[in-house]
Order: C-alpha cells, then structure tokens, then sequence
C-alpha cells in the first residue's frame, strides 16, 4: 500500500531482475524495492478476474516472466471459504455498553448464520464485527460491500442491485447476530429515533456502519511449495504458503 491507494491499481516491473519497481495507474513511479511480497493468494487466482473483472496480477505479469508461472500455477489450486462480516462503530454510551460484554471474540457453534462475533476497541470507538458462516456467505457469493475495495475498483458492485442486496444481507446478520448476544443475555445499546438504513437495536446507535465486508478469501486450504522466487525478488505469504523465507517475512 502507498498513498492509502491500492496495489491493484499499480503497475509491477522489474528495473535489471533485481528491484520491484511500482507504477501508478498514471504511470508515475511510487518506489522501488528489494522484494514485493504479495500476502494474499487472490493476486494470483481466477478468483481476482470474477471480482476485479481484470486478469489477476501476477498472472499477467508471469506472460512477461515465465519465471513466475510455477508460482502462479499453485496459487490457482488453492481453495478457499469466505465469510460475510458486518462491521458496527460506537462512541458514548453505546460505546460503555459494547465495552461491557464480556468477551473479546465469541465463537459460535451450530448456528445457521453466525460464526463469531468479535468486540474491539481502537482509535476512540468500541465496535462489533458479526462474523457470517461459511454457508451463509456461499448463499450470498455474489454480494459485495458497496464501500469495499470491489466496489472501489469494479463498476459491478456499484450497482443499485448490488446495494438492495447489501442491505438484505446486512439486516440479516446483524437481526441474527442481535438475537444471538440477547439470548446470551448480553446488554445492546437502547433504541433512539434515528433511522439508518438497517432498523435494529444494535445497529442504531451505532456511530458508523453497519457496513458489509466480504471475506472472500478467509480460509484456504492447499498449499504453495515454492513461495519465492529468488530471480523476481516476490514471493507470496500467507497460511497457505510453506518455505524456508517465510520465518522472515512474518517477523
């Protein structure tokens, strides 16, 4: 990341196969660098060209350099599972009482829709995250956040269809993630006259959101054998990634 922008919108090369040197979009150079280190497999997999709708990065950039073809032939046979999170903000006195529950991450058992419900605290506001299962965000694949990065770079998910569906998404987990915490008996923020988009007591007193997350690429299961490659300067990083630089690159 560079300037708040994202990498999918630079441009990748090489300067003498020993730097990584970024473009922007307008093709000014952002920097240049020892190794790129990519740290998720979508860069490389068909997964990125049904969201994005353009050929995944390193594919692209492996018809230059068949060097990278190994890599990005792993890449492609990882699977993965997604999940569907609603995202809540609160200050105040929501904030107080999202503060009380006394969990940080609760994971869920046998529920059709939710997962995990994680609670945290950074930058002045409390917040709620309520993870979906892997079911429910299977039922929904073709949903996006309209705020997300799909959104940001593909006309797709701007849809007036897309939002409609959002919202239909959204009022569920977060109805089914506020049934959830009152049956454990957890406390929720009272109800005030505000109106947002979704109508439920957890939702509305919260400061920001609720907003839709797609965690497309949550779980993986596969494995890439050969991470890096030594004459690009990249290599991939992840929990489904197995190698010797790996130590290094995750600290």
């Amino acid at each position: 990341m560079a300037n708040g922008s994202s990498l999918t919108r630079r441009r990748l090369t090489t300067v003498a196969q020993d730097e990584c040197e970024f473009h922007s979009a307008a093709q000014n150079e952002i920097g240049r660098f020892d190794w790129c280190v990519v740290t998720s497999h979508t860069v490389g997999h068909q997964r990125w060209e049904k969201v994005f709708g353009s050929t995944p990065p390193l594919q692209k950039l492996s018809q230059e350099f068949p060097a990278l073809k190994s890599l990005v032939g792993e890449l492609q046979e990882v699977r993965s599972s997604p999940v569907m999170v609603a995202m809540l903000a609160y200050q105040g006195a929501s904030a107080e009482i999202v503060d009380s529950l006394p969990f940080d991450v609760l994971d869920v058992s046998h529920h059709e829709m939710i997962s995990r419900v994680v609670r945290n605290r950074v930058g002045g506001f409390s917040s709620l995250a309520i993870h979906s299962t892997h079911d429910f965000a299977h039922k929904y694949e073709e949903v996006y956040g309209s705020t997300s990065a799909a959104a940001r770079l593909s006309e797709r998910w701007k849809s007036e269809d897309n939002k409609e569906k959002e919202k239909m998404v959204l009022e569920q987990l977060c109805k089914s993630g506020e049934s959830l915490l009152k049956d454990l008996g957890y406390q929720l923020p009272e109800v005030r006259k505000s109106c947002i988009p979704v109508d439920l007591l957890c939702c509305q007193q919260a400061s920001f959101g609720p907003i839709l997350h797609r965690w497309g690429s949550a779980f993986c299961a596969g494995e890439v054998t050969q991470p890096s490659n030594d004459e690009m300067k990249i290599s991939v990083c992840g929990d489904f990634a197995h190698g010797e630089k790996l130590d290094v690159y995750h600290g």
